[in-house]
């Protein structure tokens, strides 16, 4: 591919993984204001946060992973790919400390557990996701799937993602978005936390949006 013409390709598909972005930050934002007036946590999705029903995936160990992984838990998940230059194993590193800061206490010494979905199948093998994810928590799980399944569960949560090619075809990138989610026990949407990520802020939602749900379940 020419490279002015990868270029202009890559700035097209960097502005619509913006204006995505934005637009799912303004219905966040405005989610609160409709709904209880006690619902001005950063991040929270309320009233009516979305079920997460498509969902199926393979993990890191090759088994089948769907809803029944989140019911009952609290998942922070993030989309990404082993290849990911900066962004991912920052996150990554960003939310071993999260879970340090909230595994201790209640409720989330036995429920809270993160997710790592690859938007590259082609290369992230389970082998490769098992490798990647443990070197930053060996608590922490992957996962990925068949495009088809991966558009599925992208679109249900507002995750936007695209391959951005190289003059070299072997090589390319993927875009996708940045933001970690908060699914909660319920199966259910309750959190998104753009970036920049600090693991305190993130950690301090995470209680708030916890102890909120816990009284307007």
């Amino acid at each position: 591919m020419d490279p002015a013409a990868n270029r202009l390709r890559h700035v097209v598909v960097v502005a619509t993984l913006i204006i995505g972005a934005f637009g799912a930050g303004v219905y966040f934002a405005l989610g609160p204001a409709g709904g209880d007036s006690q619902a001005n946590i950063p991040g929270l999705l309320w009233p009516n946060p979305p079920r997460v029903d498509t969902f199926a995936l393979t993990n890191a160990d090759g088994q089948p992973l769907d809803t029944a992984y989140l019911t009952g838990k609290w998942t922070l998940v993030f989309f990404g790919f082993t290849h990911c230059p900066d962004v991912c194993p920052t996150t990554l590193a960003t939310l071993k400390s999260v879970r340090e800061l909230l595994i201790t206490a209640d409720p989330f010494k036995s429920t809270l557990q993160v997710l790592f979905v690859s938007v590259d199948p082609e290369r992230d093998n389970p082998a490769a996701l098992k490798s990647y994810v443990s070197y930053f928590d060996p608590s922490f799980n992957a996962a990925t799937g068949t495009e088809a399944e991966l558009k599925a569960i992208a679109r249900e949560l507002g995750i936007i993602y695209a391959k951005i090619p190289t003059a070299d075809p072997a090589v390319y990138n993927v875009d996708h978005t940045a933001s970690v989610l908060l699914i909660g026990p319920a199966a259910t949407l309750i959190g998104v936390f753009p970036p920049p990520h600090r693991a305190d802020q993130i950690a301090q939602r995470v209680r708030q949006i916890a102890a909120f749900a816990a009284t307007h379940s």
